[in-house]
């Protein structure tokens, strides 16, 4: 909190908000500190802060909080204990509460009735001199990195930038089953370590070595450098973070605070945006089975012109769980074992502890003495210098020698393919399939298809991933879409329209709202209104849309399927779908429900601006933990509030498509 006032309307203030990357020479819109001063009453207070010499009081009027210097209009608040240790509320007048009004993207603090609004919560630090070295950091050396979860991490190195700015440079990160208090890097990656000095109080001179030499990193309205001696902005401040910034640090000179820039190219400065002034400690490692790292890779045809000679590819295959309702999908191994691996939109990825070993190296076979294929193939795997090689007759499934295998699907041009090798000793071909969480040898009929993968590069920035999708209406599929917050239509049409406020925006499930039989229109109607359904599908704002559905699910498996806790979607550029491999959702209150991806098709995201309340994706849409192996637990979460952009959440889907009913 500040000691400056926003407007919030014509009719309400709330004490000012510091942006994390505030970087303002005059100390305008920093974050000062506020005292308790007590009155008679169990835990009941004034509380002022300082502005130079005179004493500014908070007062509350209703939900406005201001500034008084008169102490007879101060309001006496009374501070309860929050909803988990050493977090506070501060209660005024008529139940109101100190409140962050916007969440992490709002610009005020003010009052609102809400007590268990997260946003009503408050962590509290004693500001004053430290007696000793508080942070246990002197003498300690760390990496610095940027991470919001996923695979990569920004690591500030010591390479200049331009003249104010550290470089930045993407890295792998090894994680452990914490994920959060400290990360790892491999023991062979490019680190700058920087090592903590204690100077007093929280301040500390943060050095790394260049080139044999002694380096101080120093920090001003400028930007961020190095130099060889050290002056009063080297003398730099850690500040611990809390709740979802929990086991990180930012670091200021001053007023100023150093921040990513949200590209690797700009590197390390100042004056960053919300959430890139946050650091994590990184250590190097070797990697063992302590550690995870998640590999990703895209989907492609066994057919693809780029699979040749040399290329590395995952095999994997599908399985169906009659237990799940649902394909199993997994890759083999270097030792002919199933890896699980989890399908995301176009890609595959997986957590695994070890070296990748799912790489099979492909060779295709040409007729002597021309460039026409034989249709025979190899995939052979370095790590365990084995072949792929069916046979029924000992169950083989690999070989140390190379045998021919066939991929017809291949030869035919097709996205998949079975895996066959001639089995002498019972003249019929060997295939292999999925039989118990295992790959098994099996003759030709049984064989189960493969799918080809290649591995995916590091991505070094926030950049957004498109994926590729179906064109449905060529399969007889018509999508429309209405945007219920624009034009004559508005949020309660729907609720209007059922005779229920609870219909379709509520969390109680309300049966029996839509008749069973359709009208002379084709759709439902409400059984409390006698209303037609057709109605909120209505007017200009109604359109058709296409390209929702994943292309590589369908021509894996022939489903149609669009997740969004896989990839988000949005129709902010016209009538069809830009379908992202990354995921979105928004930090109006921190709850489980919101920490994965979601569907809000009339928002999209921007690169490099995330959640900071929901940041993660760490439940599924029953709001159960991901477990561990999901290769996408700790992913960032892109915030679809942006631009002043906020949630728009009242739509309506209308899908439409003709099929055959089998009698099975």
């Amino acid at each position: 909190m500040t000691n400056g006032i926003t407007k919030i309307n014509s009719s309400r203030t709330g004490i000012t908000k510091t942006k994390p990357s505030q970087s303002s020479p005059d100390g305008v819109n920093q974050a000062v500190p506020y005292y308790f001063e007590a009155c008679e009453g169990t835990n009941q207070y004034k509380i002022y802060c300082m502005d130079g010499e005179n004493k500014k009081y908070v007062v509350q009027t209703t939900n406005s909080l201001n500034f008084t210097t008169n102490e007879n209009q101060a309001t006496v608040f009374t501070v309860e204990q929050g909803d988990s240790e050493n977090v506070f509320r501060f209660r005024g007048n008529n139940g109101y509460y100190w409140n962050m009004q916007g969440g992490a993207n709002g610009a005020s603090f003010a009052a609102y009735t809400g007590e268990k609004d997260p946003n009503a919560q408050f962590n509290v630090w004693q500001h004053g001199t430290f007696d000793s070295e508080p942070y246990d950091l002197d003498g300690k050396t760390y990496g610095l990195m940027n991470w919001n979860g996923g695979v990569a991490g920004k690591a500030m190195m010591s390479g200049s930038q331009g003249d104010n700015a550290l470089e930045a440079k993407a890295l792998t990160v090894m994680s452990t089953a914490n994920n959060s208090d400290q990360l790892f890097v491999p023991n062979e990656s490019d680190i700058s370590m920087w090592t903590f000095h204690w100077v007093n109080d929280d301040k500390y001179t943060i050095t790394t070595v260049v080139d044999g030499s002694t380096k101080y990193l120093r920090i001003d309205g400028n930007g961020v450098t190095l130099v060889s001696t050290p002056d009063e902005n080297c003398e730099i401040q850690v500040i611990p973070g809390s709740g979802t910034h929990a086991g990180e640090v930012c670091l200021k000179a001053g007023n100023t605070t150093l921040t990513y820039s949200g590209a690797v190219e700009e590197g390390f400065s100042v004056g960053g945006s919300a959430g890139s002034e946050w650091l994590h400690f990184v250590e190097l490692s070797e990697l063992t089975t302590d550690y995870f790292l998640t590999y990703s890779a895209t989907k492609i045809s066994v057919s693809d012109e780029n699979i040749t000679n040399g290329s590395r590819v995952i095999v994997y295959t599908r399985s169906w769980n009659e237990e799940k309702k649902q394909y199993d999908l997994y890759a083999i191994s270097s030792d002919g074992t199933l890896v699980p691996v989890y399908e995301s939109g176009g890609s595959i990825q997986w957590v695994s502890g070890q070296l990748n070993t799912l790489l099979w190296n492909f060779t295709e076979y040409y007729l002597e003495g021309t460039t026409d294929p034989s249709y025979y193939y190899e995939l052979y795997n370095q790590y365990s210098e084995k072949y792929v090689a069916p046979q029924v007759t000992d169950g083989q499934i690999l070989s140390e020698d190379p045998i021919g295998i066939n991929m017809n699907g291949r030869r035919d041009g097709q996205y998949y393919s079975n895996i066959l090798a001639w089995d002498d000793e019972n003249y019929s071909y060997a295939g292999l399939k999925v039989e118990d969480g295992h790959i098994v040898s099996c003759p030709k009929s049984e064989a189960m298809d493969f799918y080809f993968a290649t591995m995916e590069d590091l991505s070094t920035d926030d950049t957004l991933h498109t994926v590729q999708t179906v064109d449905h209406t060529q399969y007889g599929i018509t999508m429309k879409m209405i945007n219920l917050d624009n034009g004559s239509n508005n949020a309660g049409a729907m609720s209007q329209l059922l005779g229920n406020s609870e219909g379709g925006m509520g969390t109680t499930l309300h049966q029996n709202l839509l008749a069973t039989q359709l009208d002379d229109n084709g759709y439902p109607k409400a059984v409390l209104t006698g209303r037609s359904l057709s109605e909120l599908y209505s007017g200009s704002g109604l359109r058709e849309v296409n390209h929702l559905f994943i292309d590589n699910i369908y021509r894996t498996s022939g489903y149609f399927e669009y997740d969004s806790s896989q990839n988000f979607a949005s129709l902010n550029n016209g009538n069809d779908f830009t379908v992202y491999k990354e995921l979105g959702s928004y930090d109006s209150t921190s709850k489980d429900t919101l920490k994965h991806g979601q569907f809000f098709p009339f928002n999209d995201l921007k690169p490099g601006i995330f959640t900071s309340v929901n940041k993660q994706n760490t439940f599924d849409i029953l709001a159960k933990p991901l477990p561990e192996s999901d290769p996408r637990k700790y992913e960032q979460l892109y915030s679809i509030e942006h631009d002043g952009k906020k949630v728009d959440p009242h739509f309506a889907m209308e899908l439409e498509a003709g099929f055959t009913q089998t009698p099975s």
